[in-house]
Parts: structure tokens; C-alpha cells; sequence
């Protein structure tokens, strides 16, 4: 089981995105912005509550292309 959280450098958001089993080894967002960076803090645990150390994971969103007129 894995629990992620997401932020933006402007705003913590500590809301867990998701539980996932541990055969997951993707997860895809939506929703997010163009041109952001956003750190997610990625938690291990087990059913029997016992929770890992947290891996953090720092990424960009991509600029949207300009379009050709």
C-alpha cells in the first residue's frame, strides 16, 4: 500500500491522492497545471498500519506548445 500527496512551491497541499496495492509501479494525474513544479511525498506501508520513510519526488509539468497560426 502507497500513499501520495502532492504540492505546488506556492501551496502544501497534504491531501493523499491515492492508496495504491503495491503491484502498482505507475500512477497517472490529471488536473494539473502547465509549467509547475510539484513535490510528492511517497509513503510504504501495511495493513497492519506500520508506515515506511517517505520518498520524495520532484517534478515539472511541460509548457504547452505555441500554437502555429
Amino acid at each position: 500500500m502507497t500513499r501520495r500527496k502532492r504540492s505546488t512551491e506556492s501551496k502544501w497541499d497534504p491531501t493523499v491522492i491515492a492508496y495504491l496495492p503495491r503491484t502498482v509501479r505507475t500512477y497517472m494525474l490529471s488536473g494539473l497545471s502547465p509549467a509547475t513544479r510539484y513535490t510528492f511525498i511517497i509513503t510504504a506501508g501495511d495493513t497492519a498500519g506500520n508506515w515506511g520513510n517517505n520518498q520524495t519526488l520532484t517534478v515539472s509539468t511541460l509548457v504547452p506548445p505555441i500554437p502555429n497560426t
